[in-house]
């Protein structure tokens, strides 16, 4: 791991590519993480790829902690990727956007399961009818789909 710094009140800007090549590494590898935080770089080249490793989502895992966090992932690091389940702002609503074959469907299959097992009713809607939405499907109390249920 490497902290990076450039003056203070500038913003800290990273050439993935250029980084990866003076690492010796290829960016579909996924062993290089670099994170910016304002004027900061952390930089981290791990061995193998921490996240591209699958696991079977268990009821362990999607039950809340002591902190009202459930696990969705893994993050960059290898530490579970938690997520509340109150927004910031304390509601239990969300808005799920990302580019076909992004996990979008997954995501919300885990977040729903995990709303579940706390004893939330959920409802799910998409614009379009999607044949992966089926697998939704079971942890939800009601699902739709087109612009009139959408609405």
């Amino acid at each position: 791991m490497i902290l990076a710094e450039v003056e203070p009140g500038e913003v800290a800007r990273v050439n993935f590519d250029q980084l990866c090549s003076a690492f010796g590494v290829k960016a579909e590898e996924l062993r290089l993480v670099a994170e910016t935080r304002g004027n900061e770089v952390l930089v981290t080249l791990h061995e193998a790829a921490p996240w591209k490793v699958a696991r079977k989502a268990t009821r362990e895992l999607l039950a809340l902690d002591a902190y009202g966090r459930y696990t969705l992932g893994t993050a960059h690091d290898g530490t579970d990727a938690k997520v509340h389940m109150r927004s910031a702002s304390g509601t239990f609503h969300g808005f799920l956007v990302g580019v076909t074959g992004s996990g979008k469907t997954v995501a919300l299959a885990l977040m729903c399961a995990a709303w579940a097992l706390a004893g939330l009713a959920t409802w799910v809607t998409s614009a379009r009818p999607d044949a992966q939405m089926s697998a939704v499907g079971r942890h939800v109390d009601r699902q739709g789909s087109g612009a009139i249920f959408t609405w």
